[in-house]
Formats: structure tokens, C-alpha cells, sequence
């Protein structure tokens, strides 16, 4: 059990890096334009090498949790349904699955939040770093309705 959710976790982890700078370049495309070599030269241009791996630490804590969630909880809650109660493989796989998709958009959706929110401020004129981040989006939105601040 403990491999299966820390390895999916492991898995997710490691995505979050190639996806941070993916998602970076994007969020940068969708407000200034650019191609898809041009936007990140623009980015190291102007903010440094160092602004590559902004939001690097939240995506990785996003990938990780929803894929630990999705394919490490997910089969496990179906698992465990069919052995100790005898629920049917399907019935037990639809509720393995929400589960496990509750559980992933509820630690992944306030990361995924902060770490838009601070890829599209390279400049750091609003959102500074991850804490500064959440509690000024907090304190702006609500904390439930934070997660519309995009």
C-alpha cells in the first residue's frame, strides 16, 4: 500500500518539474504573446535564469498530490471496499474514484492557484512568494472564493 501511494506520489512529484516551466510559458504566452522558443529567451532575459522555476514548488506539491490521489488512494479505496465488504469491482472503483478526486482537487486546486498567480507576476508587483501569495489571495477573495481569483 505504501509503495503504490508513495511511488504514484513520487511520479506526480517528478512532473511538477518539466510542468512548472511548461505552465510558466504558457501563462506568459496568454498575457504578453510570444512563441514557443521566444517566450522563455524573454523570460531569462528579463527576470533572470532563476525565473524559470517560479512556481516550481507548487506545481510539484500539485502533480504530486493529485497523482498520489488518482492513482495510489483511488485503487486502494477500491481494493479495500471489495475485500472487507464485498462491494462489487465497479461499485467500488466509482467510489474509490470520487474520493479520490475529492481529495485531489481539495490539495491540489489552492496550490494550482498560488502557482498561477505568481507565474503571471514575474515581476512580483503582487504576488511575492507561496505564503504572501495565499494569504494575500485570502485576504483579497476569501478563502473559498480565492480559488476564482483567476
Amino acid at each position: 500500500d505504501a509503495v503504490q501511494v508513495g511511488g504514484a506520489f513520487l511520479g506526480g512529484a517528478a512532473s511538477g518539474v518539466p510542468c512548472s516551466i511548461w505552465e510558466l510559458c504558457m501563462i506568459q504566452q496568454q498575457r504578453f504573446g510570444g512563441s514557443t522558443l521566444g517566450t522563455p529567451a524573454r523570460i531569462v532575459q528579463e527576470y533572470g535564469a532563476a525565473a524559470i522555476g517560479r512556481g516550481i514548488t507548487t506545481t510539484i506539491g500539485r502533480e504530486a498530490m493529485f497523482t498520489m490521489s488518482m492513482l495510489g488512494v483511488t485503487p486502494l479505496i477500491q481494493e479495500k471496499l471489495v475485500e472487507s465488504s464485498g462491494m462489487e469491482k465497479n461499485a467500488a472503483l466509482a467510489a474509490g474514484s470520487l474520493t479520490g478526486a475529492l481529495l485531489a482537487g481539495v490539495a491540489t486546486h489552492p496550490l494550482d492557484t498560488i502557482k498561477s498567480c505568481m507565474q503571471g507576476d514575474l515581476g512580483r508587483k503582487k504576488y511575492d512568494g507561496i505564503v504572501q501569495t495565499g494569504r494575500s489571495l485570502a485576504t483579497e477573495y476569501g478563502v473559498v472564493q480565492g480559488q476564482g481569483a483567476l
